[in-house]
């Protein structure tokens, strides 16, 4: 009886899918968190400054990137890299059918999670929202909404629109608030 193995080219697929869901989870983590102001003495002023802020060599400090548009591009950044890192692997002549088909359905599933997000983000803002941001990794959906607070009612809504798009379970659904 053939005895089947692992080799190499398995392994680094599926540290590569592993990369890449750590990559969307790390990615949400960061975002999420928001930043803290410090307070940055001048010469001839107290002024308070964002963490990672730039400041110019005149003073000023650079314009800041609305948060949503920037975790938007770190998320299809990251996506990207792992993306374009599976096509390498599936262009590889010496890969097996089992590995070719493992990295397969990883790019599928990713397809699959870009289209559902981007559905669901759209009708969150349709329903009155000003800014939303959805992460599906999985069977988790993460979702930031702009805002202060959320109501109850609010809070069903994106649930439902995200049951609706998303094959998330509603006790994987995780809704923050951010400004």
């Amino acid at each position: 009886m053939k005895e089947k193995k692992f080799g190499k080219k398995q392994v680094v697929l599926g540290a590569m899918v592993l990369l890449l869901g750590a990559a969307v989870y790390l990615n949400f983590y960061v975002a999420s968190n928001t930043t803290t102001p410090l307070s940055a003495q001048t010469s001839t002023s107290q002024t308070t400054r964002a963490l990672g802020e730039s400041q110019f060599v005149s003073g000023s400090t650079a314009p800041t990137t609305d948060y949503f548009d920037t975790a938007r591009g770190e998320r299809e950044s990251a996506r990207r890299e792992a993306l374009d890192i599976l096509q390498e692997t599936l262009q590889d002549v010496k890969i097996d059918a089992a590995a070719q088909q493992e990295a397969m359905t990883a790019v599928a599933a990713a397809a699959k999670a870009v289209e559902q997000e981007d559905a669901a983000e759209s009708l969150i803002k349709a329903k009155g929202f000003e800014d939303c941001v959805v992460y599906i990794e999985g069977d988790a959906c993460h979702v930031v909404v702009k805002g202060q607070e959320l109501s109850q009612a609010q809070t069903l809504q994106i649930t439902q629109i995200l049951l609706a798009q998303t094959d998330v379970a509603s006790q994987n659904i995780h809704i923050s608030v951010a400004e």
